[in-house]
């Protein structure tokens, strides 16, 4: 939710630049953005299914590593382990340094209870 007001405050600059591309750019990284804050509300609210719905939209405003570790991590509180890893895979595939996605990897497999591939998961977390 933080990235809010200034994914806003782009989108009047895009819009005083004329440029349309430049416009539909910031645009939409605005909606990528507003669909993860309520993504972030509906799991407050526990809703994990909305959560998910909305993280997979606000991907294909946006596609960031940031945003799938985020989709992971609903799906892990959802119990949906498989899905998870399969979400994370390509974040890991993509940028083998990415500290937060090795995290989540780590819980994932201590979750299925494949203690090795969590521990090396783990160790590169870190």
């Amino acid at each position: 939710m933080e990235d809010l007001p200034a994914r806003m405050q782009a989108v009047a600059v895009a819009q005083q630049s004329g440029d349309p591309a430049n416009i539909a750019s910031a645009n939409r990284k605005l909606i990528a953005t507003t669909l993860r804050a309520l993504a972030e509300i509906k799991l407050t609210e526990g809703n994990n299914n909305q959560a998910v719905d909305l993280y997979k939209q606000s991907i294909e405003y946006e596609d960031t590593p940031a945003a799938h570790v985020a989709l992971s991590l609903v799906y892990m509180r959802a119990q949906r382990t498989d899905e998870a890893l399969a979400e994370i895979g390509p974040v890991l595939k993509a940028d083998p340094n990415n500290a937060d996605a090795w995290d989540v990897q780590g819980k994932l497999y201590m979750d299925k209870k494949a203690w090795r591939d969590a521990g090396h998961s783990s160790c590169r977390a870190t």
